[in-house]
């Protein structure tokens, strides 16, 4: 690794190549030297505002050189980052303000203006200057780095907290098991405000690699930069890649790698995409918040195990797990559980949660010389020759589009705002999004509005990756012993 912070790598390119490109986002064009000074001016300019070492500063920026800077440049003040996806409802994105105590958000006025909230910097007014030395920071690995917000099972977002040697080692990870390298030329899809998405980045910086933020709005239109820009490795969602392994005839002959997450990836598309890529190789990756990343399958291991998720990566140590801790047998179905240095510090001012997912280490991890893992929610299993498979959900959070989701808040909207009775909203499997969002509704004899006027009445209050796919109308919900809605049995009709 070089350094211990994840802004380290960008000065020593900086010093070795500072004119050799690194970020380039339409026809703009950053080489790692600009981009340290730019980043050195953001630190100045959080000074000036009076962020200091622990201060809690929000971003609120779509995929774009500003968020970069942003991020490194707080990163690199001795502050905690919280990105903010711009797609959440204003609602979410207070919350988040106001959970993770953030002092400052950098933001643009016409993002920002969605919400109340100030101080804001707004990174379409900052002065330029290539200058600017901010004064070092007492930062230390172990202290917290960053705040990633993610959906719970109450439906309120909940902030991971992840340290500076955590993100390193998912950093040191990533370039370990994939074949990163100077000379690439990455394709940057993915929201910079995920894990997963800034991670891919961070890591392009580590290896002095080109970063190209790509913007996905229509399959074809990606399919065009990816082609033009002759990316060389690209790390996205399930749907992204079966949209592209649907553009027909489109070829990408410099493509040398590419790795699915944020969900079950279909093997099929996998062919396809190699068939379009004939240098390509796919990994296929798992993985949550709370502890970065599990598990990789190798491309060399796809033939013989098309549908499983791999071994686990570097710094991962994973195992299946009986509800009495110990561990499951070869094929036996449990809970993934994780511990290592990926895994997080547990959730930001939620002490019940963090004691609920992240627990003593069992006896079934072995002589490890950590003393907490995390419990994934998901289920899986390991076969005999020590691979890793995906079982579902253990609760019922959908993970759709490459969000994780949580049905109780799409449930509260449908009765709030469309004029509904009883509802349940749950995921099921789907090949495109790995799950799709189905609502089941309850007629009791009532007439409801049409699928599409439901729709209309959901879309002011729900981001647009939580609209329900399908809506199914049941004349009474099925209902367990106890009184409550008999949710596998309303599956059952799917």
């Amino acid at each position: 690794m070089k350094g211990q912070f994840a802004d380290d790598a960008l000065s020593h390119w900086a010093a070795v190549r500072p004119e050799s490109a690194v970020l380039l986002a339409g026809d703009k064009v950053l080489d790692y030297g600009t981009l340290n000074a730019e980043v050195d001016a953001m630190v100045a300019a959080l000074e000036h505002h009076g962020v200091g070492q622990g201060d809690h500063v929000g971003t609120l920026l779509e995929n774009s050189p500003e968020m970069v800077i942003a991020a490194l440049a707080i990163l690199r003040s001795g502050a905690v980052l919280v990105p903010i996806h711009p797609r959440y409802q204003p609602a979410n994105i207070q919350h988040i303000l106001a959970d993770a105590q953030v002092r400052l958000l950098v933001s643009r006025r016409d993002l920002a203006q969605r919400i109340a909230f100030e101080p804001v910097l707004d990174v379409s007014c900052l002065p330029t200057s290539q200058t600017v030395r901010p004064q070092p920071t007492a930062r230390r690995p172990a202290d917290l780095g960053i705040l990633f917000y993610t959906s719970g099972s109450t439906g309120r977002p909940k902030g991971v907290m992840i340290s500076h040697e955590s993100l390193m080692h998912g950093i040191d990870s990533v370039c370990t098991y994939l074949p990163m390298a100077e000379q690439d030329r990455l394709g940057a899809v993915l929201p910079l405000t995920f894990d997963a998405g800034l991670n891919f980045v961070l890591a392009g910086l580590q290896v002095g690699a080109r970063i190209d933020l790509l913007k996905y709005i229509f399959p074809k239109s990606l399919a065009d930069a990816v082609a033009a820009r002759g990316i060389t490795g690209m790390l996205a969602v399930p749907q992204i890649f079966r949209a592209l392994a649907e553009t027909g005839d489109a070829t990408f002959p410099e493509m040398r790698f590419c790795a699915s997450t944020g969900g079950r990836m279909d093997p099929g598309v996998i062919d396809a995409l190699t068939s379009q890529m004939p240098g390509m190789r796919f990994w296929v990756m798992y993985g949550l918040t709370e502890a970065f990343r599990a598990t990789a399958l190798h491309p060399d291991d796809f033939a013989e195990r098309r549908t499983s998720i791999g071994k686990p990566i570097p710094y991962a140590h994973v195992r299946i797990l009986r509800e009495d801790g110990s561990e499951a047998a070869p094929l036996e179905v449990g809970e993934i559980a994780q511990t290592g240095p990926l895994m997080g510090m547990g959730y930001w001012n939620s002490p019940e949660l963090t004691a609920e997912r992240f627990f003593v280490l069992p006896s079934a991890f072995g002589d490890l010389p950590y003393d907490k893992a995390v419990r994934s929610g998901d289920l899986g299993w390991r076969d005999e020759e020590g691979f890793f498979h995906f079982g579902g959900r253990k609760d019922r959070m959908i993970k759709s589009k490459g969000f994780r989701i949580a049905p109780d808040e799409i449930e509260k909207a449908l009765h709030e705002h469309a004029g509904t009775g009883a509802v349940f909203v749950a995921g099921v499997e789907d090949p495109v999004h790995g799950q799709r969002i189905v609502a089941f509704l309850e007629t009791d004899g009532r007439t409801l509005p049409d699928d599409a006027a439901l729709i209309t009445a959901l879309r002011p209050h729900l981001a647009s990756f939580m609209l329900p796919d399908e809506f199914r109308r049941v004349p009474r919900f099925p209902l367990s012993g106890n009184g409550k809605i008999d949710g596998a049995s309303l599956l059952g009709t799917v």
